[in-house]
């Protein structure tokens, strides 16, 4: 919807002597948008929208009402027990790395040392109730490798001054 001939050479917008001979304003240009004469064309891709927005909020409750949503953050041991849901652990909600310098040292297996425990190691000293995976025989860390924890969302998360 361009005002300018075909023929239109832009060397003339150089020339300041040049007063805009031989160009036709198109006066639909200069019309407010409300001015114009508009009609709606997006309908469908409107009842499109609210078609998938009934299905998504449908989907929610759904998973909602039928799923277990605790699964989805609930932390998975070393031998892949869901902790406080899979049998034999339901009992063991939290999840402890056991040998946490091994872990450290091979950072991309380091939930292949993790185990199910009852409570998070508040102090060193604090005796752990764990349920042993195929990794981790013993609930009890080795000497000089116990450290104290703070339990965030089901994960005992080491505090770093107690680290060995």
């Amino acid at each position: 919807m361009s005002s300018l001939p075909d023929d239109f050479s832009r060397s003339q917008l150089k020339d300041r002597s040049w007063k805009g001979d031989g160009i036709q304003v198109n006066k639909d240009i200069a019309k407010k948008p409300t001015d114009k004469n508009r009609r709606c064309t997006d309908v469908l891709c409107c009842l499109v929208f609210v078609a998938f927005m009934v299905g998504m909020i449908w989907s929610t409750v759904y998973g909602y009402v039928n799923g277990n949503p605790g699964k989805l953050i609930a932390p998975i041991d070393g031998d892949k027990n869901i902790c406080g849901y899979s049998a034999g652990v339901e009992d063991y909600p939290k999840l402890y790395i056991d040998d946490i310098s091994t872990a450290a040292s091979d950072p991309t297996n380091v939930f292949s040392y993790s185990v199910c425990v009852k409570s998070c190691p508040k102090e060193k000293t604090d005796a752990i109730d764990c349920q042993t995976t195929s990794v981790t025989k013993a609930c009890t860390p080795e000497p000089g490798q116990e450290y104290t924890t703070t339990d965030f969302v089901n994960y005992c998360i080491p505090v770093y001054d107690s680290l060995p």
